[in-house]
């Protein structure tokens, strides 16, 4: 059975279609020099086809070999998880407190090593005020890669960490798919640019955003911060 997708690019494809008539002006030399000189028919048919078969499509091994392994990672580990939830008044992120004001989230701090800044909602207006250190404990971080083969990077695309203990409380993980080597020889020799296709971070109906780009509904660097942080109102509490 085939997987659902198979990561072969354009340059790859047409590679491919390049390369099948020179696999079967060989496989026509080989019949003419040796496997016709066989007597029996059905020995030399199916020597035909042993030879034939393995020729052909050879360039789609590797991009077959690591479409199955995309999709049983992308099924078994992408998406959204969530290990534990936790209430607070907000978090450290770079987000906008305008929108999570509305989620209940009475203020959010961002900044650099240098300047760090808690940023609040008052008569709905936007507020910001300088401050020493962060307060909040959970951080809303980002991408993370890990390399599994030459083929395939996992990523921590966003999660929520607890800086006191170092926990991850939630992550959305999603996974990055690269060329066959057959396929990025295509590239080279084609002036064609590609990105590395993204798998994992799909999402069930009722959840995440309907993208047209990719014509499927997918998980949002939000759905983290809503599925993990529950916003609270008495203060000193989630610091």
């Amino acid at each position: 059975m085939f997987p659902e997708n198979i990561y072969l690019t354009g340059a790859g494809w047409l590679g491919y279609f390049i390369y099948v008539p020179i696999a079967l002006a060989v496989i026509g030399l080989l019949y003419w020099l040796l496997l016709r000189r066989i007597p029996i028919i059905v020995i030399r048919i199916v020597s035909l086809f042993i030879i034939s078969a393995p020729l052909l499509t050879f360039p789609l091994w590797e991009a077959l070999s690591i479409s199955y392994e995309a999709e049983k990672l992308c099924k078994e580990q992408g998406g959204l998880h969530v290990y534990r939830t936790v209430e607070t008044e907000g978090f450290v992120g770079m987000a906008s407190i305008e929108e999570w004001s509305r989620y209940g989230f009475s203020y959010i701090e961002w900044g650099s090593q240098n300047k760090k800044y808690r940023y609040m909602m008052e008569n709905e207006k936007k507020t910001s005020e300088e401050i020493p250190e962060f307060t909040n404990r959970y951080y809303l971080k980002g991408s993370k890669e890990k390399r599994i083969n030459d083929h395939i990077k996992y990523v921590r695309y966003y999660y929520i960490e607890d800086q006191q203990t170092g926990e991850v409380l939630g992550e959305l993980v999603r996974f990055k798919i690269y060329p066959s080597r057959f396929d990025a020889l295509s590239l080279k020799l084609m002036p064609v640019e590609y990105n590395p296709w993204i798998c994992g971070n799909e999402s069930p109906e009722g959840e995440g955003v309907y993208s047209t780009a990719h014509k499927k509904r997918l998980y949002r660097i939000s759905d983290v911060i809503k599925a993990t942080l529950k916003p609270i109102k008495n203060k000193g509490e989630g610091q």
